[in-house]
């Protein structure tokens, strides 16, 4: 007698697969092979973007320098079947400006688009922002119909559509700076304008030497802070004086606590996030500075981004 069940015997679970099965087979499919089918005519390319013989590429480049090559690179799968790969380079930019650049296209689905960028030496996160998105027709300030990607490009991180992310100038971290200031006239404070045109800067701590002469007085530097306008916006200053003939570093860091060292060295207290822009300075304004004082060993870390 056989043992093989009839259908009258199978249950509802297994006469569903047994129908699929059977159908997969009537289709073309073969048993073992899964139950789950694609389609192999007629399909669609993996796109959401068609461009027309009016679409033009649109990228904007925001550089903090003008030594750097930026490369955008493009595959488009034209109407009889073809992969048409298009790359353009781009270089002599002005720095921190909108630098943008219009590039014809072909008609086709947009497959993948991808941006990198080189230079003499490394770019870093914060120095150079890159937008590319499609506008209809060739004339420059036309608005883009769809941003693709947005970002920063650096040496070890390109920005890629349609896998990419869309992100402002100033999220995620900036180009972290170390800068070495030049010391000011022997008996005079100093002013610097760390920031640029178009930029935020994040000061995170900065250092300051004052060598005070043999002339006897009391001096007692503050840290300021000024807009564009010379508005004083911030006042760090100490609560200890540095007599004649003496030599003490001053450092300025984020909540810190007014402290000094044995050697009267100054911690100084800085508020945190403390950001300046474009034409916003830095200074000093030392009370009681003599002819014969100096400042000098100037150095200030700050985090910077294009600000777009």
């Amino acid at each position: 007698m056989s043992n093989t069940p009839t259908v009258a015997q199978l249950g509802m679970e297994e006469i569903r697969v047994l129908r699929e099965v059977l159908r997969a087979i009537k289709d073309g499919g073969e048993r073992g092979y899964g139950l789950v089918r694609f389609t192999t005519q007629g399909v669609q390319p993996p796109s959401s973007e068609y461009l027309t013989r009016d679409s033009y590429l649109q990228v904007n480049i925001f550089p903090n320098t003008t030594a750097n090559t930026v490369t955008v690179a493009a595959k488009v799968l034209l109407p009889d079947g073809r992969i048409n790969v298009m790359q353009f380079v781009y270089t002599n930019f002005s720095a921190l400006a909108k630098n943008q650049f219009l590039q014809a296209l072909t008609e086709g689905f947009l497959l993948s688009l991808t941006v990198t960028i080189s230079g003499a030496g490394t770019v870093h996160r914060g120095d150079t922002y890159v937008q590319v998105g499609v506008q209809f027709g060739p004339s420059a300030g036309t608005p883009m119909y769809r941003l693709l990607v947005s970002g920063y490009v650096t040496s070890t991180a390109s920005i890629a559509w349609p896998e990419g992310n869309i992100t402002d100038s100033v999220s995620g971290p900036g180009f972290l700076q170390d800068l070495a200031l030049s010391n000011p006239a022997a008996g005079a404070d100093f002013t610097y304008n760390l920031a640029s045109a178009n930029t935020r800067n994040w000061l995170h701590s900065f250092t300051a030497t004052l060598t005070s002469s043999s002339t006897a007085a009391n001096r007692q530097p503050t840290f300021l802070i000024k807009d564009a306008a010379g508005n004083q916006l911030w006042s760090f200053g100490t609560n200890t004086a540095q007599t004649a003939s003496k030599t003490a570093e001053y450092n300025l860091a984020e909540a810190a606590t007014i402290a000094a060292d044995i050697n009267g060295n100054v911690v100084v207290t800085m508020p945190s996030e403390v950001y300046l822009y474009g034409a916003w300075t830095l200074a000093s304004s030392t009370t009681g500075i003599q002819s014969g004082d100096q400042w000098s060993a100037i150095r200030a870390v700050f985090e910077q981004w294009v600000e777009v």
